[in-house]
């Protein structure tokens, strides 16, 4: 979609508008639209990736979130795109279902229920 840079800025509304977009409809290919703006440099636009994360309750999302309670300035919009994939988010098919990663998993399935 929009690539940015320190020259080339697209207005944060504009983005964010986007995000919302892609969450709502379901654009699977256009989640690492999402994706790529947890790290961009305005929190307005990173809290709007955060939600549209959270809108969209894609397991992809899951690991990113819960990395993202972790910083203070984006905690409670992270806390809130994680309640809302509701009970799936426990579920053992979305954190064990990849025997190597099972340690893994297990960890952040502690994260989730300590923020829930």
């Amino acid at each position: 979609l929009f690539n940015y840079s320190e020259d080339n800025l697209v207005r944060k509304e504009v983005i964010a508008g986007l995000l919302m977009s892609i969450a709502y409809s379901r654009m699977t290919k256009y989640y690492s639209y999402i994706t790529s703006h947890f790290t961009y440099p305005k929190t307005y636009v990173v809290r709007f990736a955060i939600t549209a994360a959270g809108i969209t309750s894609d397991e992809q999302f899951i690991h990113q979130l819960l990395l993202l309670t972790k910083k203070k300035k984006h905690r409670k919009t992270a806390i809130q795109a994680l309640k809302s994939y509701g009970p799936k988010i426990i579920d053992r098919e979305i954190f064990l279902s990849n025997n190597n990663r099972q340690s893994i998993m297990k960890k952040m399935a502690n994260d989730i229920l300590s923020i829930l």
